[in-house]
């Protein structure tokens, strides 16, 4: 998307617009407007984002629960693949009373900070928010950008402002709408997952802005939890695991990456070890389901794969 604007698109309203051509503005209006629970998932196109937002549907058919969803990535032709999953998890049963409704498609580059005000001012004009009793928020987005380089180096700015931009300050602006939302419209609960990395409370070489730009998204949220304890605001960073994902093979095939750590995540893929989206998605949202977690602390994956955590 580049430089596009979000508000240009909006009013172009073809193929690459703000919206998708699976719904419109009127029809966000018209359907969301009974008891029900949303979710907006930033990252939504591929990977880890797709994932929860799959494993999310199919969990709302389990509960019976009417969800709605609102999917955020740079890429239209992502989100509607995801789109499209997520219908046919939500049609599956149908006869159990479920008004399955289409996703709604947001179109945006998140590393500009005037898509992300755009983004908040969609959903402020087009989502009634005193109609639902459960808001989650899943905050995936994210990208290495000059994480592959080591401290003493060639630093590209540009990469690293685009890096803190998205992983940080969209983050960060995201998370404060959300606040902002809950007690506006006084829902009576809201979720912010955060997915997080192990990066957040562990150096690694090579990954010095990366790892920054998690830890400081992590604080933040914790910060959220603590200031919103009794506010019905639950915070949960969740660190998915050495996911196979496509930025993992970027890692893998990266230049300027720590030898040792390159070494050890190409093991890993030959040997399989490398973690499948849809099943750390399975216990990220288990842990969301059963919220039992302390409010703002970080869960990593083999906390909970196989049982491990009680």
């Amino acid at each position: 998307l580049g430089s596009t604007k979000v508000a240009a698109r909006a009013r172009l309203g073809a193929e690459g617009s703000f919206l998708s051509q699976l719904c419109s503005s009127s029809i966000l209006r018209s359907q969301f407007m009974s008891k029900r629970t949303l979710c907006v998932c930033t990252g939504a196109s591929r990977g880890f984002g797709a994932a929860l937002v799959r494993e999310y549907a199919r969990r709302s058919v389990a509960a019976c629960r009417n969800t709605d969803f609102v999917l955020v990535a740079r890429q239209l032709a992502g989100l509607k693949e995801t789109a499209a999953s997520v219908t046919s998890i939500l049609q599956q049963e149908g006869g159990k009373g479920l008004e399955t409704r289409d996703p709604v498609l947001v179109t945006a580059n998140l590393v500009e900070m005037a898509e992300v005000r755009r983004v908040c001012s969609f959903l402020d004009d087009n989502v009634h928010w005193g109609e639902y009793e459960h808001v989650l928020y899943f905050c995936n987005a994210g990208m290495l950008g000059a994480s592959h380089s080591r401290a003493l180096g060639a630093q590209d700015g540009a990469m690293v402002q685009d890096a803190v931009s998205l992983n940080v300050s969209t983050g960060i602006q995201l998370a404060s709408y959300f606040v902002h939302k809950h007690h506006e419209a006084k829902v009576p609960k809201t979720t912010l997952l955060n997915v997080s990395s192990l990066a957040a409370i562990k150096e690694f070489p090579s990954w010095g802005v990366y790892c920054a730009c998690k830890a400081a998204r992590l604080m933040f949220y914790k910060a959220i939890a603590e200031e919103e304890k009794d506010s019905g605001i639950r915070v949960l960073s969740y660190s998915p695991g050495p996911l196979d994902t496509d930025m993992q093979r970027e890692i893998r095939e990266s230049k300027s990456i720590d030898e040792d750590m390159q070494r050890t995540f190409c093991t890993m893929h030959a040997d399989g070890a490398l973690v499948s989206p849809d099943v750390s998605a399975r216990a990220g949202i288990e842990l969301v389901e059963q919220d039992e977690f302390t409010n703002g602390e970080q869960i990593d994956y083999y906390d909970v794969a196989g049982g491990g955590r009680k």
